[in-house]
């Protein structure tokens, strides 16, 4: 037979008034952390924390991890470490259980145990609890640990001689064997005789010697038994056959007389069974075991006391690392004091005790006044029904259009999303550049050794011919088993460390030269965009050997070239200019500065002179001859230079060209030809005199052998060729040298230097064969003539892959933008699922609670201080019913029409939404709100970003936990104005203008994306609205947003105008 369930408020009503209580605790709970998440997981976020300490730290326990004392002790002192930021994967523990491992083989194993597993470890601190790890570590392993400063923990051990080097620590215990002695006295005032149990091994014997002192006091007045030198069986014997007036104090026993070892603890639960007296102890580990207690160790606090301790010693406060002792704990088993006969009212105040039963009132007063209260709930009972019963049928309605109106909403949402995936993917596919996803596969070692293909564009097909059937699924080796290990190692760098890779390598199975950058998407998986530059490159190399032959041409002819780059003060030198003065290629830094100081000095004023005059006089060129001195020699060299001018559009040069040419030795041969003329027989070389007609009155025998080259006319009126003749002339009537070149018809090309003796009747002519100096000119120009060409096509190839890659990175950011939008909606619509989940699972039983609050508020007497409390349970179930709806409309997806919204309204239900958040950080708001501010037309889901964005970044900048956040409005014309205000960290002014581009943050990577201002100004552009920040560091930022109270395109839209936003979230 199947029954239906009674409605939850019928059940609430029928059970005890104890349980009904119980249940609104549980809900109340719920709606505390759906109000504030922190709660959940502030165990994550220690106090003291400090991310940038790594230290490492060994504890060596010299027992058995069975022991009591250090199960009690190890929590705290794992958790003291963890809070003062050590992280646990520093953290080694080690039990040696040295009470059992005493021979010299089992000591020696454990120390190479030890050296084997934190020799190269880098172990910052080594804490022993007992000393016989200390003693471990002093002897056998001495040379383990040397240098690290080591912490020990027991009694007032003895040590083995210690190494004045080792940095050693002592944390000292302090067992109150006194104090437990006379809160013994005071619960038995009569006791006569005191029976001390302890063990007979060597750590044991230090807690006799202190009881011992304790004694002392008190040998007068009580008569004192050891039973130290026993066996456990002769103490047992002993203990339970006790004359009257007697207790018993148990320090602790790991051996007895026979050197069997113990659990202290063990034998403790043992003595205080057979006793016949009362059994006090001095560790709380032995507490509540049937022993009455004492003034106890405590174990927890010691735990504590240690991680403290060892960080006082890791932070280097020396002066803070002292030791300290800790403070006894009187701690008695409230049953075995009544067991006894003790008289507790001796004890001093604080005192603890264990299993002592609570009064009757307090353990019963709920079931009494539940009592009372279902006597009174049988006359309303009928009458709470009915209201019940109508109140549910509203609620029941509610719900269901309610959940129709959010499943609509999801359903509105996921269309959306669709959508922007259809975006997404037509972004994808009309890339000009090539996009691939893979997933990084890494062998045994952990580094990358090759990547799957996941997905690829039409554009990756198009630049290596590679389909999508071809590669999907498959690995980079199976497809390209040629592929190049450095294309894997810097995937491998991308995917697994994060560091994005920017490449311009040669593809050897593809035969292509690809840039590419890589970028992670997510841990072990990264994206990959590249384009094809194999033109480029070819062309780089043609200049490369463009340069070469130039370099070579200029060095067969001595001919250096340079370059003035004016608005920059920059020189480029030829490697031959170099060399002309007498420099190794590129040795420093080329400027015009350096270029003078290399220039003669008698000859700086006249150079620097003539580059100034051809600017000023407009001239596009200019020849020049100086000296220069070589700085590796001193040599002094004549050039010879010639400079041209490249101007701007505005007419302004911007730039100078120029060659120059050593003509040192040309000047040298001619100095030798004017020398030879005085020896013309002697001269190798052609020389000549003539009549100033041309008639040749002398030639050596060069200059004969020179004449016989060229084919004289019949009726030549002189024997000299007509072109040497006509500069014969010229320089008679002008009466001053002339230089004049020729060429023969053998092809070789002659200068000739026409001079005139003063007052003669006659001219001389010297030749020289200039044809091998003119061929390797000739070859000089016209390499230089092909650079320049190379050039202007590098040039023009480089601006076309400047535009390319400007191109290609704006399509990055495009892609990386749409791709975090697109998980963003993801993430939007999990939550809208999660909202109709949570008001499927949570609106009913709310619903249920706030009715019967309300009935029992209703038709209940109630006194003044219980109306109170019933009045905020139903505040806060209403508080809590208003987040939940809240939720749900903040994810709520829009229709994308704008609608007229109350901007005030908007604001308030977002501060609602981050009050918990801003009360946790410690925020406070205040609003500064224009009375009269109109509705606007907007779309509200897009406005309410804005300001959540807004409102987020004023918060993560309020980081001094006493942040102050000031919320303006008023209106300017046709708009409204919203200024957010904060004090926060404040905003470098070098940056301000990078805020709202995309991808830029000033958080840290794990908080922010960097979308948040950018998606904020496109949306207020949209809204052909404004944003403006002003901030200063250290004082806070203030963003205002400037927004139109109806837009000229919005006048089309007035059926939309009487849909008003009120401000849900």
């Amino acid at each position: 037979m199947i029954t239906q369930s009674p409605p939850y408020h019928q059940w609430l009503l029928s059970t005890t008034p104890m349980l009904r209580i119980t249940s609104l605790l549980f809900f109340f709970t719920i709606a505390l952390l759906i109000h504030d998440p922190s709660l959940v997981h502030a165990e994550n976020f220690p106090k003291d924390h400090a991310p940038g300490q790594e230290k490492k730290i060994l504890v060596l326990y010299s027992y058995g991890s069975s022991l009591p004392a250090y199960q009690k002790l190890s929590g705290p002192l794992l958790a003291e470490l963890k809070a003062g930021g050590v992280d646990t994967g520093g953290l080694f523990f080690e039990y040696l259980d040295l009470l059992h491992f005493q021979d010299e083989q089992q000591r020696q194993a454990l120390v190479d145990m030890l050296r084997a597993k934190y020799t190269k470890l880098g172990i910052d601190l080594v804490v022993t609890l007992h000393s016989p790890a200390m003693n471990l570590l002093l002897d056998e392993a001495a040379d383990i640990f040397p240098g690290i400063p080591m912490v020990t923990w027991d009694l007032k051990a003895i040590f083995h001689e210690e190494d004045p080097a080792r940095r050693i620590f002592h944390a000292v215990v302090n067992l109150d064997v006194e104090g437990t002695l006379e809160r013994a006295m005071d619960l038995f005032p009569h006791t006569a005789r005191v029976v001390f149990i302890n063990g007979g091994s060597e750590n044991d014997r230090v807690v006799e010697t202190e009881a011992r002192q304790a004694f002392t006091n008190w040998e007068n007045k009580l008569q004192f038994e050891n039973l130290t030198n026993s066996t456990v069986e002769e103490i047992l014997t002993r203990v339970a056959d006790l004359p009257p007036k007697s207790i018993v104090i148990y320090g602790r026993l790991f051996k007895d007389k026979t050197g069997r070892t113990f659990t202290p603890s063990d034998v403790g639960d043992r003595i205080a069974k057979a006793a016949n007296a009362p059994v006090f102890c001095l560790y709380d580990t032995h507490a509540g075991r049937g022993m009455v207690g004492g003034s106890l160790l405590s174990f927890a606090a010691e735990g504590s006391r240690i991680g403290k301790f060892a960080l006082n010693i890791l932070s280097g406060k020396m002066e803070e690392t002292t030791a300290m002792v800790g403070k006894p704990v009187p701690m008695f088993d409230w049953q075995q004091i009544k067991r006894w006969g003790g008289m507790t009212s001796n004890l001093p105040e604080g005192t603890i005790f264990l299993h002592r039963p609570p009064p009757l009132w307090p353990n019963y007063a709920w079931h009494i006044a539940g009592v009372l209260v279902l006597l009174l709930a049988q006359f309303l009972l009928i009458g709470s029904l009915l209201v019940q019963r109508r109140h549910r049928t509203r609620a029941e309605e509610e719900l269901r259009v309610g959940n129709e109106t959010l499943e609509q909403r999801v359903a509105d949402r996921t269309a959306l999303l669709k959508k922007r995936k259809a975006r997404y993917h037509t972004l994808f596919n009309s890339m000009t550049e090539g996009f691939a996803h893979h997933e990084i596969i890494c062998g045994v070692d952990g580094k990358a050794v090759d990547y799957r293909f996941l997905e690829i564009n039409p554009a990756f097909q198009r630049l290596t011919g590679l389909s999508l059937e071809t590669v999907a699924g498959k690995t980079a080796r199976e497809v390209l088993p040629d592929i190049e290990d450095f294309w894997i190692e810097a995937y491998g760098r991308a995917a697994l460390d994060g560091i994005p890779v920017h490449l311009e390598r040669y593809s050897a199975p593809f035969n292509r030269w690809y840039e590419t950058y890589a970028y992670q998407t997510e841990p072990g998986k990264f994206a990959v965009f590249f384009t094809d530059i194999s033109v480029r490159k070819r062309a780089e190399e043609a200049l490369r050997e463009s340069e070469m032959r130039l370099n070579r041409a200029q060095e067969i002819a001595h001919l250096g070239s340079w370059e003035l780059d004016l608005t920059r003060n920059e020189v480029i030198w030829s490697d031959e200019l170099y060399r002309i003065f007498g420099l190794n290629p590129q040795e420093f830094p080329a400027t015009y500065e350096a270029f003078l100081e290399h220039v003669h000095p008698d000859e700086r004023m006249a150079v620097k002179k003539a580059y100034r005059e051809s600017l000023q006089a407009g001239c596009e060129s200019y020849q020049h001859e100086y000296r220069i001195v070589r700085s590796s020699n001193g040599e002094i060299r004549l050039i010879h230079s010639k400079c041209q001018h490249v101007r701007n559009e505005d007419g302004r040069v911007i730039r100078s060209m120029g060659m120059a040419l050593d003509i040192t030795e040309r000047r040298q041969t001619e100095e030798k030809l004017r020398q030879l003329a005085y020896f013309p027989e002697e001269n190798p070389n052609p020389v000549l005199r003539c009549t100033p007609d041309g008639s040749i009155m002398y030639t050596n025998i060069p200059a004969e052998q020179w004449l016989a080259t060229f084919v004289r006319k019949a009726d030549a009126p002189a024997p000299l060729p007509e072109p040497v003749r006509e500069t014969v002339v010229e320089a008679c009537r002008h009466n001053h040298p002339i230089e004049v070149e020729i060429m023969n018809p053998a092809g070789r090309t002659f200068g000739i230097t026409i001079v005139q003796p003063p007052g003669e009747a006659y001219v001389n002519l010297y030749a020289i064969d200039l044809t091998s100096r003119k061929k390797a000119q000739e070859a000089l120009e016209q390499s230089h003539r092909e650079l320049s060409h190379q050039l202007r096509k590098i040039e023009e190839l480089n601006r076309s892959l400047q535009a390319t890659n400007r191109l290609l990175e704006e399509k990055h950011r495009e892609a990386e933008v749409a791709q975090t939008q697109l998980l963003h909606a993801e993430k939007l619509s999990a939550i809208g699922k999660l909202s109709a989940s949570i008001a499927h699972e949570f609106n009913n039983p709310l619903q249920g609670i706030m009715t019967i609050l309300q009935g029992f508020k209703q038709f209940r007497e109630l006194e003044e201080e219980e109306r109170k409390l019933l009045d905020l349970a139903i505040s806060e179930s209403h508080r809590m019913k208003n987040l939940i709806r809240s939720l749900q409309d903040f994810n709520r997806p829009s229709s994308g029409k704008k609608i007229f919204m109350d901007l005030h309204a908007s604001i308030d239900s977002l501060l609602l939404f981050c009050k918990s958040d801003f009360k946790r950080k410690g925020i406070s708001t205040v609003l500064n709100y224009d009375k009269r501010l109109p509705q606007i037309l907007a779309i509200p889901d897009q406005i309410k970003q804005i300001f959540l964005n807004l409102l987020n970044n004023a918060a993560d900048a309020c980081q001094n936990g006493s942040g102050i956040i000031t919320i303006s409005t008023r209106q300017e014309e046709n708009g409204v104005v919203v200024a957010i205000k904060d004090n926060g960290t404040g905003i470098e002014s070098g940056k301000i203008g990078l805020i709202f581009q995309p991808f830029y943050t000033t958080k840290p990577a794990a908080k922010g994306t960097g979308l948040g201002l950018s998606v904020c100004h496109g949306i207020v552009q949209s809204h052909r609205g404004e944003i403006r920040v002003e901030s200063r560091p250290d004082e806070g930022s203030t963003f205002t947003v400037r927004l139109p109270i109806k837009t000229d395109k919005d006048e089309d839209s007035t059926e939309t105008a009487a849909v008003v936003v009120t401000g849900a979230l």
